[in-house]
């Protein structure tokens, strides 16, 4: 029974190592989780504020476009009434020309 004893010490002795050696394997897995969760947590964080940054760059893209929009249609409008008023001078002046060389 004593041999019967040894033998079941022995075998205790080796489950505590393997136990050790499981734990201290389970503790490096969580220590690479923990670093790969950190690690993707800085990426999303960066990822997260470069889509905020582009969104914000698109808004003003978007706000000059639509200003540079307005501003070529003011300028449009303003010269087709240029555009009328000349052409309104030009039909005096032709009426005035035809005046003048009856006239003659």
């Amino acid at each position: 029974q004593r041999q019967m004893g040894i033998r079941d010490r022995s075998q205790i002795d080796r489950m505590k190592e393997e136990n050790n050696k499981l734990n201290e394997s389970v503790k490096e897995m969580e220590k690479k989780l923990q670093e790969s969760m950190n690690a993707y947590e800085q990426e999303y964080t960066s990822v997260k504020a470069a889509h905020e940054k582009n969104e914000v760059l698109r808004k003003q893209a978007l706000d000059q476009d639509l200003a540079e929009a307005n501003k070529l249609h003011i300028e449009k409008q303003n010269l087709s009434v240029q555009k009328e008023m000349l052409v309104q001078e030009l039909e005096e002046l032709q009426v005035s020309l035809l005046d003048y060389c009856s006239c003659l």
